[in-house]
């Protein structure tokens, strides 16, 4: 008999700790990781295809992000610039950057990307005068 109730014992406190670990599990925010430029493009044409430009990344870890993005000078030399700063998600997909959580979130620094399996696209819209409006893409890979 006492064999029998140790065994239930065990075997109960097994699946109360296997049911804890699960129901404690907070999901990863999608956005969080590091991502590789795929394309960009404005308003439909593909822009910075070439293979500095591509070199260009974007990490998101807990509330930080930092960047290093690619070009090529007019010289043909592939530069580097960098940098960081804070992120914040708002619900309803929205997600806000910052330089600096003294800063600010500002309402041109929202966006909402859209996750399709490993990559992800964000795209602005900007109307710039009466009747044009400027479309810029970007898609990322995670890497």
């Amino acid at each position: 008999m006492k064999k029998l109730t140790f065994t239930l014992l065990l075997a109960i406190t097994a699946t109360l700790f296997s049911c804890q670990t699960d129901d404690d599990a907070t999901p990863q925010d999608p956005i969080m990781g590091n991502w590789q430029l795929k394309s960009e493009s404005a308003n439909g044409i593909i822009i910075g295809d070439d293979d500095c430009r591509m070199q260009s990344t974007i990490t998101f870890s807990a509330d930080k992000y930092n960047y290093e993005d690619f070009d090529e000078n007019e010289n043909g030399n592939c530069i580097k610039a960098s940098g960081a700063g804070v992120w914040k998600y708002f619900g309803d997909g929205v997600y806000g950057i910052a330089d600096s959580e003294e800063e600010g979130f500002d309402s041109d620094e929202f966006f909402t990307p859209i996750f399709d399996g490993d990559e992800m696209t964000i795209r602005l819209e900007f109307n710039t005068g009466e009747d044009f409006q400027f479309i810029y893409e970007v898609v990322y890979v995670r890497s």
